[in-house]
Protein backbone atom coordinates (compact mmCIF):
# COMPACT_ATOMS: atom_id res chain seq x y z
CA UNK A 1 0.00 0.00 0.00
CA UNK A 2 1.72 3.12 -1.26
CA UNK A 3 0.26 6.18 1.41
CA UNK A 4 0.52 9.79 0.62
CA UNK A 5 1.19 13.09 2.06
CA UNK A 6 -2.21 15.27 2.05
CA UNK A 7 -2.99 19.16 2.28
CA UNK A 8 -3.17 19.16 6.28
CA UNK A 9 -6.60 21.13 5.36
CA UNK A 10 -7.97 17.66 4.78
CA UNK A 11 -6.80 15.84 8.09
CA UNK A 12 -9.52 14.86 10.30
CA UNK A 13 -10.15 17.36 13.31
CA UNK A 14 -10.47 14.55 16.29
CA UNK A 15 -8.64 13.25 19.50
CA UNK A 16 -7.10 10.91 17.34
CA UNK A 17 -3.11 11.49 16.71
CA UNK A 18 -1.94 12.55 13.42
CA UNK A 19 1.41 11.98 11.21
CA UNK A 20 1.93 15.45 10.13
CA UNK A 21 4.96 17.49 7.99
CA UNK A 22 6.32 20.33 9.87
CA UNK A 23 9.06 22.64 8.95
CA UNK A 24 10.90 21.25 11.48
CA UNK A 25 10.23 17.76 10.50
CA UNK A 26 8.03 14.91 11.37
CA UNK A 27 5.54 14.89 14.54
CA UNK A 28 3.01 13.06 15.58
CA UNK A 29 -0.06 15.95 16.76
CA UNK A 30 -3.84 16.46 17.79
CA UNK A 31 -6.03 19.21 16.92
CA UNK A 32 -6.61 21.49 19.67
CA UNK A 33 -10.16 23.84 20.01
CA UNK A 34 -9.23 27.56 21.12
CA UNK A 35 -9.22 27.26 25.10
CA UNK A 36 -9.89 30.36 27.77
CA UNK A 37 -7.69 30.81 30.21
CA UNK A 38 -8.26 28.87 33.35
CA UNK A 39 -7.73 28.90 37.25
CA UNK A 40 -4.49 26.64 36.16
CA UNK A 41 -3.70 26.94 32.93
CA UNK A 42 -2.89 29.35 30.31
CA UNK A 43 -5.36 29.14 27.13
CA UNK A 44 -4.28 29.41 23.45
CA UNK A 45 -5.77 29.43 19.96
CA UNK A 46 -6.96 26.17 17.77
CA UNK A 47 -4.62 24.72 16.33
CA UNK A 48 -1.84 21.58 16.20
CA UNK A 49 -0.19 20.34 19.13
CA UNK A 50 2.61 17.62 19.20
CA UNK A 51 6.36 17.75 19.81
CA UNK A 52 7.14 20.59 18.09
CA UNK A 53 3.96 22.16 17.02
CA UNK A 54 1.98 24.59 19.19
CA UNK A 55 -1.42 26.81 18.95
CA UNK A 56 -0.50 30.38 18.81
CA UNK A 57 -1.98 32.60 21.74
CA UNK A 58 -3.92 36.01 20.39
CA UNK A 59 -5.82 37.23 23.67
CA UNK A 60 -5.10 38.34 27.51
CA UNK A 61 -1.78 39.86 28.23
CA UNK A 62 0.49 40.88 26.07
CA UNK A 63 3.56 39.16 27.18
CA UNK A 64 2.00 36.09 26.52
CA UNK A 65 0.95 36.74 23.38
CA UNK A 66 2.71 33.91 20.65
CA UNK A 67 2.54 33.32 16.99
CA UNK A 68 1.94 29.61 16.56
CA UNK A 69 4.85 27.21 15.81
CA UNK A 70 5.69 24.48 13.30
CA UNK A 71 2.29 24.06 12.23
CA UNK A 72 1.65 21.32 10.15
CA UNK A 73 1.61 21.73 6.01
CA UNK A 74 0.59 17.85 5.35
CA UNK A 75 -0.55 14.80 6.97
CA UNK A 76 -0.21 11.26 6.73
CA UNK A 77 -3.04 8.77 7.24
CA UNK A 78 -1.72 6.55 9.97
CA UNK A 79 -2.75 2.70 8.58
CA UNK A 80 -4.49 0.38 10.78
CA UNK A 81 -2.98 -3.09 11.24
CA UNK A 82 -4.43 -6.00 11.89
CA UNK A 83 -3.24 -8.40 14.89
CA UNK A 84 -1.97 -11.37 14.51
CA UNK A 85 -4.21 -14.49 16.06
Amino acid sequence: MKLKWLPIETAPKQSSPILVMTDEGLDLVTYLESEEDGEDCMGHDSGWFGNFSIPGRSFGAVEYLREALNQPTHWLPIPEFEEEE
